[in-house]
């Protein structure tokens, strides 16, 4: 019985979701499949700061797109962060199902906005700003086109402050950005991208301690969507890379900074580099290591477990990274022994006992999954992947748990076609698309879009069309009937 390698990795693994632009148009649909491409040059076109026509491009893929296209919410944190306000309302506003969009609404306000709305021609001015501070080098002369600007200085907008803070962070003038990140957090307290940079900017002063307490403060926030959550690790990682007086526990921070980032590469090469003759670190450089390679090989992960645990013991990275390669490897019996002795060494967290329930899932025993699922699901209310299974092995209100899936991670494309199922079986093609859509988008490579797609035509009396997509489907799965059929064997 093969379980989907795909799958598991989506649910447990976290990855910078950056893929190769799938330039096509769908017969019969008129959906462009090059919006990816044009999302893709839009923040290059940002980041070269040209930011007047990124806008452009941004604005018109949102106005282009479906009030169903809910990737579009993710999307909006990365124009939340740079500053583009006005283009993340428009996402907000469009998207019409607010049972999903709105956590995302609500951490992404509460993450990035200012207290004082700006108008359009004052946030470009910012954007280019931030533009020019993040990606130009070009730190020094934003600082002094913002001081320069008067009539917005006037406005006294805690904003223009964290630009001005960010700036001069940038330039290691920590005496100015503590200045001005301090006026900013006077005027809007609850920001948390301020309190971040407040963190990195007391960690160049030496000052461990405020900076520990802000983490931890920061820590407090209940941040519901995935993404988010990943920055505030991210940061604590970073806080211990900065606070950490050996070298080699610096960079094992350092490497873990980079992971959660996104940048896998860069944390694979700081982690090799950190290596020693120090058991104990390399214990914990190995299970690092391990668990980055989940993304590519299982025989590298497994490989840097096992160093791990022979360099000096067992480790909840280690020891979760092989659950998951027996997992995937069917061996539910190992599997469940090694998941259940990570669940000792993990602190906070519950992803042990989610892929414990895959488990129980797998090997016919649902009652327990779902038992284990609804325990989940309560304790920590963002295991997405949690009311996924609910909604298809319990006689719960499928529509609603899917939907409340996504509300957390947008990006959990198995919601997606299993709401599109839904609505095909009541006959609502039109919206079965739409779901199915967000799902391509997230990744055009699976072969289920163009087996529903079928299903769709062939439900229509559209033979030749159906025949066409299921070869599509065919092409990237020679073997999509099995698969399928087995995981309707798992559901109620």
């Amino acid at each position: 019985m093969k379980i989907s390698k795909k799958l598991i990795l989506f649910s447990f693994v976290f990855i910078s979701a950056v893929s190769v632009v799938f330039a096509n148009v769908i017969e019969g649909y008129g959906v462009d499949y090059n919006r990816k491409d044009v999302y893709t040059l839009a923040k290059n076109k940002f980041a070269l700061t040209n930011v007047k026509s990124a806008h452009d491009e941004f604005s018109a893929l949102i106005s282009d797109s479906s009030s169903k296209d809910f990737v579009l919410l993710d999307i909006a944190i990365i124009l939340a962060e740079y500053g583009l306000f006005d283009l993340t309302d428009s996402i907000f506003s469009k998207i019409d199902d607010y049972s999903i969009s709105k956590n995302y609404i609500e951490d992404i306000r509460h993450f990035y906005y200012p207290a004082k709305r700006i108008g359009v021609s004052e946030l470009l001015f910012l954007a280019e700003a931030y533009s020019n501070i993040m990606y130009n080098n070009y730190a020094q002369e934003a600082v002094l086109d913002v001081i320069n600007n008067t009539e917005l200085i006037r406005e006294h907008n805690d904003y223009v402050f964290y630009i001005l803070a960010l700036g001069y962070y940038e330039i290691k003038d920590i005496d100015q950005a503590e200045n001005y990140i301090s006026i900013a957090m006077s005027l809007n307290p609850n920001n948390v991208n301020y309190k971040i940079l407040k963190t990195k900017i007391l960690l160049e002063r030496k000052n461990k301690k405020p900076a520990l307490k802000l983490l931890e403060e920061i820590k407090k926030e209940n941040f519901k969507i995935v993404e988010l959550q990943n920055k505030i690790s991210a940061l604590e990682q970073y806080v211990l890379y900065k606070t950490e007086k050996n070298d080699k526990l610096k960079d094992y921070h350092l490497g873990y900074y980079y992971f959660l980032d996104g940048k896998t590469g860069f944390a694979q090469k700081v982690l090799l580099n950190a290596l020693s003759n120090n058991k104990k670190v390399n214990r914990d450089i190995y299970a690092l290591l391990a668990l980055s390679y989940l993304s590519g090989s299982d025989k590298q992960a497994k490989e840097n477990a096992l160093k791990s645990i022979k360099s000096g013991g067992e480790t909840f990275n280690s020891l979760y990274t092989l659950g998951i390669v027996e997992l995937r490897n069917e061996n539910y019996k190992q599997g469940l022994k090694l998941l259940n002795k990570a669940k000792r060494y993990e602190k906070g967290t519950y992803n042990s006992e989610r892929l414990i329930a895959l488990i129980y899932r797998f090997t016919g025993k649902n009652k327990n999954a779902v038992k284990l699922w609804n325990k989940l699901v309560k304790k920590v209310p963002e295991t997405y992947e949690g009311y996924y299974y609910l909604a298809i092995d319990t006689d719960a209100d499928s529509e609603s748990l899917l939907k409340t899936s996504l509300s957390y991670n947008v990006n959990y494309s198995p919601a997606y076609y299993k709401l599109g199922e839904i609505y095909i079986d009541r006959e609502n093609f039109e919206l079965a698309k739409k779901y199915l859509y967000n799902a391509h988008y997230i990744d055009e490579n699976d072969f289920r879009y163009y087996y529903y797609l079928s299903q769709i035509e062939l439900l229509q009396g559209h033979e030749e069309q159906a025949e066409s997509y299921l070869n599509n489907c065919e092409r990237l799965e020679p073997n999509y009937r099995d698969i399928l059929d087995r995981e309707k064997g798992f559901e109620k």
